[in-house]
């Protein structure tokens, strides 16, 4: 069955992923993209466009795990993490998280969206998914 997962990554961060062909859900080891399988679904939220960048605030890159296994991975600053190889959407619409607050199903309380977006990750329905999927490709998944 697939699985659906949101990961939380600055703009920068989450473009790094989509050049290297990979996907990152966390710095602190393999945990998150362990847990991930070929076919399962990945799309970034972006809270800044760069660690001491602009405020951004919405979905960046959209794509989908491929290949087997976790590994180690330099991605150019130096520091190896835990990757799984991912293919990424090419041309996806940056769409805003204020656009789509109402019809997420994971946030119980707009008014207090930032609560469901801490940490690293987090996996999501597919229907929310589907909605975010809908809304940067043009089309339902």
């Amino acid at each position: 069955m697939t699985a659906c997962y949101l990961g939380i990554a600055e703009r920068i961060h989450a473009e790094l992923c989509k050049e290297s062909g990979v996907v990152v859900l966390g710095i602190d080891g393999p945990s998150g993209v362990r847990k991930l399988n070929p076919g399962d679904k990945v799309v970034y939220y972006s809270p800044k466009t760069a660690p001491d960048g602009e405020v951004l605030r919405s979905f960046t890159s959209i794509g989908e795990v491929v290949g087997e296994g976790e590994y180690e991975r330099d991605l150019g600053a130096g520091r190896l993490l835990w990757v799984r190889d991912a293919a990424w959407a090419e041309n996806p619409k940056e769409v805003s998280i204020y656009d789509l607050l109402e019809r997420l199903s994971w946030i119980k309380k707009p008014k207090n969206w930032g609560f469901y977006m801490r940490g690293s990750h987090r996996q999501i329905p597919f229907e929310d998914y589907a909605v975010i999927a809908e809304a940067m490709l043009g089309e339902a998944p």
